[in-house]
C-alpha cells in the first residue's frame, strides 16, 4: 500500500507539477479540501485559491489555480486548471484577488507570505 499520492498539476499550456506527496490541499469550488492517501475516489470542479502539495521530504509548493478539475483515484491526483501559476516567496500577493482566502488572515498580503515562509 502506498503511503503517497502520485500528483499531476496540469495547464492547457503546462505541467505545472509532476511528483509524489502526502498531502495536497486544493481549492474545490466548495472549499477546501485535502487529498492523503487512500482517498475514496472523486471528481470536483475547482474555484479560484492557493493549491498546497506537501511533498515526501516535507517541502511544501504552492500553485496559484484558477478553475478546473481535480481527480483523484488509486492515489493519483490529477489537477486540470483552467489557468495555474507557481507561487514563489518573492511573488507580489497584493496581485492577487483576496476572494481566495483560506481563512484567519490568508486573505492579506501579510498572510500569503506567512503561509509561503512557513
Amino acid at each position: 500500500m502506498s503511503k503517497f499520492i502520485t500528483v499531476a498539476i496540469v495547464t492547457p499550456e503546462d505541467v505545472m507539477f509532476k511528483g509524489e506527496a502526502v498531502s495536497v490541499i486544493i481549492p474545490a469550488a466548495d472549499g477546501y479540501m485535502e487529498f492523503l492517501q487512500q482517498h475514496a475516489p472523486l471528481v470536483t470542479p475547482l474555484g479560484t485559491g492557493v493549491l498546497t502539495v506537501t511533498r515526501v521530504n516535507g517541502q511544501r509548493r504552492y500553485f496559484y489555480i484558477e478553475g478546473g478539475y481535480a481527480e483523484i483515484h488509486t492515489n493519483r491526483l490529477t489537477v486540470l486548471a483552467d489557468d495555474a501559476r507557481v507561487l514563489h516567496e518573492s511573488d507580489d500577493m497584493s496581485s492577487l484577488p483576496t476572494s481566495f482566502a483560506m481563512g484567519g488572515d490568508m486573505d492579506t498580503e501579510a498572510g500569503m507570505r506567512n503561509l509561503l515562509e512557513g
